[in-house]
């Protein structure tokens, strides 16, 4: 055989080869790839910040003691604090009575934009004081500083009587007329044992020895006048130190918290509907439509509170869950209401505001790829392999999209099997 004739068969059966190759190249492309199902964890989440609101009680003395605690410590009411000597408290308990007597004279207490009208409109006067002060003090015009200094004062006064009045919050003049009542009976010393009851504290908890000045405007009693407005505006507020006392006693209430989050409206959060739903058959069960007696019906009646749905957030890496108890509309945002009760993370008796992890979605089901889905009637459907060759057509609810893929929720899908076989692009 010639060389000639042999390299002409050479590249016959060259093409042949390649022609081969390019159609099973074709072929595998083309082919129905499958893959087997099993359910799996599926879950989204959003990064936010999360408002920290505790049950927490201020004591301000006007005298330094020696305390037997340390603070971060857990103390109970009747536990003794501290041997010092007697310690007065005319001062703590009348700066107190002022406190309500200003709500009263003002009917401050049937207001619900304190803070927004009254906090910001002061500071601006203060500010303009401030520089008519120094003014003042460069021209040595000692008649006009004793006038704007007085003015000075008296807004600070009615700042601070505006700040410390939101741990009243709720309350009506009945109930303030009481509590006046209440504290003008305190007697004036301790004794020489301290307690958490004798400071006039009402719970057991964590105890420490200073104040951030957010006591007031965060705690429990203002639950259902938080709005993403107001928690904006605490963004501007600096606190107050206690720089004015000798000695500070808080003490934390660790039985309970509660995580106020801002969320776009357009965040999608399963237990939604659920919260909504059985908060309304709570507030009719208990005859209310005060949503601070439905909140404290939640803390006290356990088993209300497990009927309300899970939410789960993670926070430092650690998962932690909590009762979702509200969820309330703003324009284009909503305010999420969580209360912590069986798991309370640590580091949320020290900080006021915390980056959280918060899982808006989660569930267990088949993540499967979008081309997958096939319309029959209509509806949407997956076509499963039976038996090596034969196709089975199931309907199939979609219930979350991610990208390339969808999620098939188990419990709403029960005519999918474990371990079927799916064709992924029919």
């Amino acid at each position: 055989m010639s060389n000639k004739k042999k390299k002409s068969q050479n590249t016959v059966w060259m093409g042949l080869a390649i022609v081969t190759i390019v159609i099973l190249l074709w072929v595998n492309h083309n082919s129905k790839k499958v893959e087997l199902l099993y359910a799996r964890q599926y879950s989204e989440s959003y990064e936010t910040q999360a408002l920290v609101i505790r049950n927490e009680e201020v004591a301000h003395l006007d005298q330094q003691i020696d305390f037997e605690v340390k603070e971060g410590q857990r103390v109970g009411l009747n536990q003794t604090l501290s041997n010092s000597s007697s310690i007065s408290f005319s001062d703590y308990f009348n700066r107190e009575i002022d406190i309500i007597n200003w709500l009263i004279d003002n009917k401050a207490y049937q207001k619900e934009n304190l803070f927004s009208n009254d906090i910001e409109k002061i500071d601006k006067e203060i500010e303009k004081l401030n520089s008519d002060i120094k003014w003042a003090e460069n021209f040595g015009n000692e008649k006009k500083l004793k006038v704007l200094n007085s003015e000075k004062d008296q807004l600070t006064k009615k700042k601070s009587y505006i700040l410390k009045s939101f741990q009243y919050l709720g309350a009506d003049e009945e109930s303030l007329l009481e509590l006046k009542k209440e504290y003008s009976s305190q007697n004036d010393t301790t004794g020489s044992k301290i307690t958490a009851k004798k400071l006039n504290i009402s719970f057991p908890g964590y105890i420490y020895f200073q104040s951030d000045g957010y006591e007031s405007l965060l705690n429990a009693n203002i639950l259902q006048y938080l709005t993403p407005e107001y928690i904006r505006e605490l963004e501007n507020y600096n606190g107050n130190d206690d720089s004015n006392y000798k000695q500070t006693v808080k003490i934390i209430d660790d039985t309970y918290m509660y995580l106020s989050i801002i969320l776009p409206k357009e965040v999608f959060l399963r237990q939604e509907e659920q919260v909504l739903k059985v908060k309304e058959q709570i507030m009719e069960s208990i005859k209310t439509k005060d949503l601070n007696t439905y909140y404290h019906h939640l803390n006290n009646q356990f088993g209300d509170l497990r009927a309300m749905p899970m939410i789960s957030f993670h926070y430092n890496e650690d998962n932690y869950k909590g009762h979702a108890i509200d969820i309330v509309e703003y324009g284009q945002e909503k305010l999420l209401l969580i209360q912590l009760k069986e798991q309370l993370p640590p580091d949320f008796y020290t900080q006021r505001q915390v980056d959280i992890d918060l899982v808006t979605y989660s569930d267990t089901g088949y993540i499967i790829p979008k081309k997958s889905i096939v319309q029959k009637d209509g509806k949407d459907n997956i076509i499963i392999m039976s038996k090596g060759s034969l196709k089975e057509y199931i309907e199939v609810k979609i219930n979350r999209k991610k990208g390339k893929d969808v999620f098939l929720d188990k419990t709403d899908n029960k005519d999918i099997k474990e371990g079927a076989t799916l064709i992924i692009n029919p």
